[in-house]
């Protein structure tokens, strides 16, 4: 996955020094919050934020990045014992962690250097949506947004590249319980989504 003369080749892990059987070592230790929030977990079919932090700082996202944007660039064989260790804890969370881990691994060995610039070292901005419009140059675009604020810069992009843009939010709600067996709906964070054609 390593390569020389990239945009991110300064960059350092979090911890420069973290070993994979400490990894391991951090995943083995969620076991007891894992278990405590399986219920939660299944309810809500994806888990906490509070997991998500503590995958955060556990460095597990990191795991599949090439060391010269910042990751561990560790093997598939500590992938498979830290995902493992989450499972005894939690099938659940250890799928989704999986799968959000793995993406790493498939942009850092199989994607050109210009994408994988703009995935890791730009950092998730618009630098990943112009890399991939230059590589594929679509003729539809789909983009989905959590923040308003990156409404307005992703539609100037979008025009910027030819595309004629629109959107929509989306918001959804579910059911949440009231006193007296009632409920209500309750809204849930929107979605922003914005397309072009060329």
């Amino acid at each position: 996955m390593s390569s020389a003369g990239t945009v991110g080749a300064r960059l350092e892990p979090p911890e420069p020094g973290l070993t994979r059987d400490e990894m391991v070592a951090r995943a083995v230790a969620l076991r007891p919050r894992l278990i405590a929030d399986q219920e939660a977990t299944e309810r809500r079919t994806y888990y906490s934020r509070e997991m998500h932090e503590a995958f955060l700082a556990a460095g597990f996202y990191h795991l599949y990045v090439p060391r010269r944007y910042g990751g561990y660039e560790f093997d598939v064989l500590s992938y498979v014992r830290v995902v493992q260790e989450i499972a005894r804890g939690c099938v659940s969370t250890a799928w989704c962690l999986g799968l959000a881990m793995n993406h790493a691994l498939m942009v850092g060995s199989w994607w050109p250097q210009e994408a994988q610039d703009a995935i890791f070292a730009g950092g998730g901005d618009h630098g990943v949506l112009a890399a991939a419009i230059r590589l594929a140059s679509p003729r539809k675009v789909v983009v989905t947004l959590a923040a308003v604020q990156r409404v307005g810069e992703t539609a100037t992009l979008l025009a910027g590249q030819g595309y004629r843009a629109d959107g929509v939010q989306l918001q959804a709600s579910r059911l949440a319980p009231l006193p007296g067996r009632n409920h209500r709906l309750a809204a849930q964070n929107p979605v922003f989504v914005l397309w072009g054609q060329r």
